[in-house]
Protein backbone atom coordinates (compact mmCIF):
# COMPACT_ATOMS: atom_id res chain seq x y z
CA UNK A 1 0.00 0.00 0.00
CA UNK A 2 1.42 3.42 -1.02
CA UNK A 3 1.94 5.93 1.79
CA UNK A 4 0.80 9.54 1.55
CA UNK A 5 3.45 11.93 0.27
CA UNK A 6 5.58 9.27 -1.56
CA UNK A 7 6.57 10.00 -5.17
CA UNK A 8 6.88 6.33 -6.14
CA UNK A 9 6.55 5.43 -9.86
CA UNK A 10 5.83 1.77 -10.66
CA UNK A 11 4.99 -0.43 -13.65
CA UNK A 12 1.23 -0.07 -13.07
CA UNK A 13 1.32 3.66 -13.74
CA UNK A 14 3.34 3.13 -16.92
CA UNK A 15 0.83 0.55 -18.20
CA UNK A 16 -2.03 2.94 -17.46
CA UNK A 17 -0.46 5.73 -19.49
CA UNK A 18 0.40 3.37 -22.37
CA UNK A 19 -3.16 1.97 -22.48
CA UNK A 20 -4.57 5.49 -22.61
CA UNK A 21 -2.31 6.37 -25.56
CA UNK A 22 -3.27 3.18 -27.47
CA UNK A 23 -6.94 3.94 -26.87
CA UNK A 24 -6.51 7.45 -28.24
CA UNK A 25 -4.76 6.06 -31.35
CA UNK A 26 -7.56 3.54 -31.96
CA UNK A 27 -10.19 6.21 -31.63
CA UNK A 28 -8.31 8.35 -34.16
CA UNK A 29 -8.09 5.41 -36.58
CA UNK A 30 -11.82 4.72 -36.28
CA UNK A 31 -12.64 8.38 -36.90
CA UNK A 32 -10.40 8.50 -39.97
CA UNK A 33 -11.94 5.29 -41.36
CA UNK A 34 -15.44 6.68 -40.83
CA UNK A 35 -14.54 9.87 -42.66
CA UNK A 36 -13.09 7.87 -45.56
CA UNK A 37 -16.25 5.78 -45.85
CA UNK A 38 -18.35 8.95 -45.80
CA UNK A 39 -16.30 10.40 -48.61
CA UNK A 40 -16.57 7.23 -50.74
CA UNK A 41 -20.39 7.16 -50.25
CA UNK A 42 -20.65 10.75 -51.39
CA UNK A 43 -18.57 9.98 -54.45
CA UNK A 44 -20.84 7.00 -55.35
CA UNK A 45 -23.99 9.07 -55.00
CA UNK A 46 -22.60 11.79 -57.14
CA UNK A 47 -21.52 9.26 -59.81
CA UNK A 48 -25.07 7.68 -60.10
CA UNK A 49 -27.10 8.63 -63.34
CA UNK A 50 -29.60 11.49 -63.07
CA UNK A 51 -32.58 12.28 -65.39
CA UNK A 52 -31.69 14.60 -68.17
CA UNK A 53 -34.11 17.50 -68.39
CA UNK A 54 -32.23 19.50 -70.90
CA UNK A 55 -30.28 17.70 -73.56
CA UNK A 56 -27.79 20.51 -73.94
CA UNK A 57 -27.21 20.73 -70.24
CA UNK A 58 -27.01 16.93 -69.86
CA UNK A 59 -24.28 16.73 -72.41
CA UNK A 60 -22.02 19.21 -70.61
CA UNK A 61 -22.77 18.95 -66.84
CA UNK A 62 -21.52 15.36 -66.03
CA UNK A 63 -17.88 16.12 -66.85
CA UNK A 64 -17.87 19.28 -64.79
CA UNK A 65 -19.51 17.58 -61.77
CA UNK A 66 -17.12 14.64 -61.86
CA UNK A 67 -14.07 16.94 -61.90
CA UNK A 68 -15.39 18.89 -58.97
CA UNK A 69 -16.09 15.71 -57.00
CA UNK A 70 -12.61 14.34 -57.65
CA UNK A 71 -10.98 17.59 -56.54
CA UNK A 72 -13.11 17.60 -53.41
CA UNK A 73 -12.09 14.00 -52.68
CA UNK A 74 -8.42 14.78 -53.18
CA UNK A 75 -8.71 17.75 -50.82
CA UNK A 76 -10.43 15.63 -48.19
CA UNK A 77 -7.81 12.87 -48.47
CA UNK A 78 -5.02 15.41 -48.21
CA UNK A 79 -6.66 16.92 -45.15
CA UNK A 80 -7.07 13.47 -43.59
CA UNK A 81 -3.42 12.66 -44.32
CA UNK A 82 -2.30 15.91 -42.73
CA UNK A 83 -4.44 15.19 -39.66
CA UNK A 84 -3.01 11.68 -39.47
CA UNK A 85 0.54 13.08 -39.62
CA UNK A 86 -0.34 15.65 -36.95
CA UNK A 87 -1.73 12.88 -34.73
CA UNK A 88 1.42 10.80 -35.32
CA UNK A 89 3.63 13.75 -34.39
CA UNK A 90 1.58 14.36 -31.27
CA UNK A 91 1.91 10.69 -30.42
CA UNK A 92 5.71 10.86 -30.78
CA UNK A 93 5.85 13.97 -28.65
CA UNK A 94 3.66 12.25 -26.07
CA UNK A 95 6.06 9.27 -26.08
CA UNK A 96 9.08 11.55 -25.62
CA UNK A 97 7.35 13.43 -22.82
CA UNK A 98 6.37 10.12 -21.24
CA UNK A 99 10.00 8.89 -21.42
CA UNK A 100 11.26 12.14 -19.87
CA UNK A 101 8.69 11.96 -17.07
CA UNK A 102 9.62 8.31 -16.52
CA UNK A 103 13.31 9.21 -16.14
CA UNK A 104 12.45 12.07 -13.80
CA UNK A 105 10.24 9.80 -11.70
CA UNK A 106 12.94 7.12 -11.58
CA UNK A 107 15.54 9.71 -10.46
CA UNK A 108 13.12 11.02 -7.83
CA UNK A 109 12.52 7.46 -6.62
CA UNK A 110 16.28 6.84 -6.38
CA UNK A 111 16.75 10.09 -4.47
CA UNK A 112 13.88 9.19 -2.15
CA UNK A 113 15.37 5.78 -1.41
CA UNK A 114 18.78 7.37 -0.77
CA UNK A 115 17.35 9.88 1.72
CA UNK A 116 15.24 7.16 3.29
CA UNK A 117 18.33 5.02 3.89
CA UNK A 118 20.23 8.01 5.31
CA UNK A 119 17.27 8.83 7.52
CA UNK A 120 17.17 5.24 8.79
CA UNK A 121 20.90 5.33 9.59
CA UNK A 122 20.53 8.68 11.38
CA UNK A 123 17.61 7.36 13.39
CA UNK A 124 19.59 4.27 14.39
CA UNK A 125 22.53 6.43 15.46
CA UNK A 126 20.19 8.70 17.43
CA UNK A 127 18.78 5.67 19.23
CA UNK A 128 22.31 4.52 20.11
CA UNK A 129 23.21 7.99 21.41
CA UNK A 130 20.01 8.16 23.41
CA UNK A 131 20.84 4.83 25.02
CA UNK A 132 24.36 6.04 25.83
CA UNK A 133 23.02 9.27 27.34
CA UNK A 134 20.57 7.35 29.49
CA UNK A 135 23.35 5.04 30.66
CA UNK A 136 25.59 8.00 31.54
CA UNK A 137 22.74 9.72 33.39
CA UNK A 138 22.20 6.55 35.39
CA UNK A 139 25.92 6.37 36.26
CA UNK A 140 25.88 10.06 37.24
CA UNK A 141 22.94 9.52 39.56
CA UNK A 142 24.72 6.56 41.16
CA UNK A 143 27.89 8.64 41.63
CA UNK A 144 25.90 11.48 43.18
CA UNK A 145 24.26 9.07 45.58
CA UNK A 146 27.65 7.57 46.49
CA UNK A 147 29.11 11.04 47.02
CA UNK A 148 26.20 12.04 49.22
CA UNK A 149 26.60 8.88 51.31
CA UNK A 150 30.35 9.49 51.69
CA UNK A 151 29.75 13.13 52.66
CA UNK A 152 27.22 12.11 55.28
CA UNK A 153 29.60 9.45 56.61
CA UNK A 154 32.50 11.91 56.74
CA UNK A 155 30.37 14.53 58.45
CA UNK A 156 29.33 11.97 61.04
CA UNK A 157 32.90 10.79 61.73
CA UNK A 158 34.79 14.11 61.75
CA UNK A 159 34.78 16.11 64.96
CA UNK A 160 33.24 19.52 65.09
CA UNK A 161 35.84 22.14 64.13
CA UNK A 162 35.49 25.59 65.55
CA UNK A 163 35.79 28.49 63.17
CA UNK A 164 39.08 30.31 63.17
CA UNK A 165 39.30 33.87 64.27
CA UNK A 166 39.53 36.14 61.25
CA UNK A 167 42.01 38.96 61.57
CA UNK A 168 43.25 41.49 59.08
CA UNK A 169 46.93 41.45 58.15
CA UNK A 170 48.77 44.52 56.97
CA UNK A 171 51.79 43.92 54.77
CA UNK A 172 54.54 46.16 53.61
CA UNK A 173 54.64 47.20 50.00
CA UNK A 174 56.38 44.57 47.80
CA UNK A 175 59.50 46.73 47.41
CA UNK A 176 62.75 45.44 48.91
CA UNK A 177 66.12 47.02 49.57
CA UNK A 178 69.59 45.58 50.24
CA UNK A 179 70.45 45.01 53.89
CA UNK A 180 73.49 46.85 55.29
CA UNK A 181 72.49 46.86 58.97
CA UNK A 182 72.76 44.19 61.64
CA UNK A 183 71.05 40.91 60.74
CA UNK A 184 69.57 38.29 63.05
CA UNK A 185 69.42 34.89 61.34
CA UNK A 186 66.88 32.08 61.75
CA UNK A 187 66.47 28.69 60.07
CA UNK A 188 62.93 27.48 59.14
CA UNK A 189 63.30 23.72 58.73
CA UNK A 190 60.81 20.88 59.30
CA UNK A 191 58.19 23.37 60.55
CA UNK A 192 60.55 24.53 63.35
CA UNK A 193 62.42 27.82 63.71
CA UNK A 194 65.99 27.85 65.07
CA UNK A 195 68.28 30.85 65.72
CA UNK A 196 71.59 30.81 63.81
CA UNK A 197 74.38 32.64 65.67
CA UNK A 198 76.27 33.45 62.50
CA UNK A 199 77.96 36.47 64.09
CA UNK A 200 79.38 34.34 66.91
CA UNK A 201 80.58 31.65 64.51
CA UNK A 202 82.38 34.18 62.29
CA UNK A 203 83.92 35.79 65.37
CA UNK A 204 85.48 32.45 66.30
CA UNK A 205 86.90 32.15 62.77
CA UNK A 206 88.50 35.59 63.14
CA UNK A 207 90.05 34.53 66.45
CA UNK A 208 91.65 31.53 64.76
CA UNK A 209 92.84 33.56 61.79
CA UNK A 210 96.46 34.18 63.06
CA UNK A 211 96.93 30.44 63.54
CA UNK A 212 95.73 29.78 60.01
CA UNK A 213 98.01 32.47 58.61
CA UNK A 214 101.00 30.56 59.96
CA UNK A 215 99.77 27.45 58.17
CA UNK A 216 99.28 29.41 54.94
CA UNK A 217 102.97 30.30 54.73
CA UNK A 218 103.52 27.06 52.80
CA UNK A 219 99.98 26.20 51.68
CA UNK A 220 97.34 27.73 49.44
CA UNK A 221 94.31 26.98 51.64
CA UNK A 222 93.31 25.89 55.11
CA UNK A 223 90.00 24.33 56.18
CA UNK A 224 88.52 24.18 59.66
CA UNK A 225 85.38 24.01 61.75
CA UNK A 226 84.29 26.03 64.74
CA UNK A 227 82.85 24.77 67.98
CA UNK A 228 79.09 24.43 68.43
CA UNK A 229 77.12 27.64 68.93
CA UNK A 230 73.55 26.77 69.78
CA UNK A 231 72.43 24.09 67.33
CA UNK A 232 75.06 24.80 64.64
CA UNK A 233 78.78 24.90 63.92
CA UNK A 234 80.59 26.57 61.02
CA UNK A 235 82.76 24.83 58.46
CA UNK A 236 85.03 27.23 56.58
CA UNK A 237 87.93 27.55 54.15
CA UNK A 238 90.63 30.26 54.18
CA UNK A 239 92.75 30.69 51.03
CA UNK A 240 96.01 32.48 50.35
CA UNK A 241 95.93 35.00 47.49
CA UNK A 242 98.42 34.76 44.63
CA UNK A 243 99.89 38.23 45.06
CA UNK A 244 103.24 37.93 43.20
CA UNK A 245 103.97 36.76 39.63
CA UNK A 246 105.99 33.88 41.06
CA UNK A 247 102.90 32.62 42.83
CA UNK A 248 101.08 32.46 39.52
CA UNK A 249 103.99 30.75 37.75
CA UNK A 250 104.67 28.13 40.44
CA UNK A 251 101.14 27.70 41.76
CA UNK A 252 101.28 23.91 41.52
CA UNK A 253 104.55 23.73 43.51
CA UNK A 254 103.24 25.87 46.38
CA UNK A 255 103.67 29.50 47.49
CA UNK A 256 106.91 31.14 46.40
CA UNK A 257 107.28 33.66 49.26
CA UNK A 258 106.40 32.49 52.82
CA UNK A 259 106.77 35.98 54.30
CA UNK A 260 104.62 38.47 52.43
CA UNK A 261 101.14 37.41 51.37
CA UNK A 262 97.44 38.07 51.99
CA UNK A 263 94.61 35.68 52.77
CA UNK A 264 90.88 35.73 53.34
CA UNK A 265 87.77 33.68 54.08
CA UNK A 266 86.71 32.07 50.80
CA UNK A 267 83.74 29.94 51.88
CA UNK A 268 81.69 29.07 54.96
CA UNK A 269 78.89 26.61 55.57
CA UNK A 270 76.56 26.21 58.56
CA UNK A 271 76.59 22.63 59.86
CA UNK A 272 73.59 21.42 61.91
CA UNK A 273 74.68 19.61 65.06
CA UNK A 274 71.21 18.41 66.09
CA UNK A 275 68.72 16.47 63.97
CA UNK A 276 65.69 17.82 65.85
CA UNK A 277 66.17 21.47 66.70
CA UNK A 278 64.30 24.70 67.15
CA UNK A 279 60.73 25.50 68.19
CA UNK A 280 57.35 25.02 66.61
CA UNK A 281 55.16 27.98 65.73
CA UNK A 282 53.17 27.80 68.95
CA UNK A 283 56.33 27.50 71.03
CA UNK A 284 58.12 30.32 69.18
CA UNK A 285 55.26 32.80 69.66
CA UNK A 286 54.90 32.13 73.37
CA UNK A 287 56.26 34.67 75.84
CA UNK A 288 59.05 32.44 77.22
CA UNK A 289 60.35 31.12 73.86
CA UNK A 290 63.94 31.43 72.65
CA UNK A 291 62.66 33.28 69.57
CA UNK A 292 60.89 35.96 71.63
CA UNK A 293 63.74 36.31 74.17
CA UNK A 294 66.27 36.80 71.38
CA UNK A 295 64.16 39.48 69.68
CA UNK A 296 63.65 41.26 72.99
CA UNK A 297 67.38 42.04 72.95
CA UNK A 298 67.26 43.51 69.42
CA UNK A 299 65.48 46.82 68.78
CA UNK A 300 63.29 46.80 65.64
CA UNK A 301 64.90 50.02 64.39
CA UNK A 302 68.46 48.64 64.21
CA UNK A 303 68.12 45.02 63.02
CA UNK A 304 66.75 42.95 60.16
CA UNK A 305 65.34 39.44 60.67
CA UNK A 306 66.66 37.10 57.96
CA UNK A 307 64.98 33.69 57.61
CA UNK A 308 66.54 30.77 55.70
CA UNK A 309 63.38 28.97 54.54
CA UNK A 310 63.06 25.39 53.22
CA UNK A 311 60.01 24.46 51.10
CA UNK A 312 58.10 22.49 53.74
CA UNK A 313 58.38 25.40 56.23
CA UNK A 314 56.88 28.17 54.10
CA UNK A 315 53.65 28.30 56.20
CA UNK A 316 55.80 28.66 59.32
CA UNK A 317 57.76 31.51 57.75
CA UNK A 318 54.58 33.35 56.72
CA UNK A 319 53.22 33.21 60.27
CA UNK A 320 56.53 34.45 61.73
CA UNK A 321 56.74 37.16 59.09
CA UNK A 322 53.26 38.42 59.96
CA UNK A 323 54.10 38.52 63.65
CA UNK A 324 57.40 40.29 62.94
CA UNK A 325 55.65 42.92 60.79
CA UNK A 326 53.21 43.64 63.58
CA UNK A 327 56.12 43.90 66.03
CA UNK A 328 57.79 46.51 63.78
CA UNK A 329 60.70 44.44 62.42
CA UNK A 330 62.03 44.45 58.87
CA UNK A 331 62.06 40.93 57.38
CA UNK A 332 64.23 39.31 54.71
CA UNK A 333 63.80 35.79 53.33
CA UNK A 334 66.27 33.46 51.64
CA UNK A 335 64.50 30.41 50.14
CA UNK A 336 66.61 27.23 50.00
CA UNK A 337 65.90 24.03 48.08
CA UNK A 338 65.79 20.69 49.86
CA UNK A 339 69.27 19.51 50.83
CA UNK A 340 70.96 22.87 50.24
CA UNK A 341 72.98 24.01 53.32
CA UNK A 342 73.17 27.56 54.63
CA UNK A 343 76.41 28.86 53.13
CA UNK A 344 78.14 32.04 51.99
CA UNK A 345 81.21 33.45 50.26
CA UNK A 346 82.62 36.87 49.28
CA UNK A 347 81.05 36.48 45.85
CA UNK A 348 77.53 35.95 47.29
CA UNK A 349 74.67 38.43 47.37
CA UNK A 350 73.26 40.56 50.15
CA UNK A 351 69.88 39.95 51.67
CA UNK A 352 66.96 42.10 50.55
CA UNK A 353 64.41 43.13 53.16
CA UNK A 354 60.90 44.59 53.34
Amino acid sequence: MRRNGDTFFGSDSFLDVLSNLVGIVLILVVLVAARIRDWSGRVALEDSPKPVENPVLAATSPSVSEADNQQETVRQLESARQQWQSYCQRLELAKLHLAAETQSLLAAEYQRRHWQEQSDRTQQQWHRWSASVKELEQQLRELEQSLQRLSEKQAATLPTVSRREVRALHYWLPVSRPVFSHEVYFECYQQRVTPVDLAGLLQEVRQKFPEHLEQLRYRWSVEGQTSQHGAFALKYRIVRNADSPLDWLFREQGPADPRYFSAGLAYWEVVPMQAIRGETLEQALSESSVFRRLLAQVPPETAVLTFFVYPESIPLYRALRDWSYQAGYTVAARPLPVGMPIAGSPSGSRSRAQ
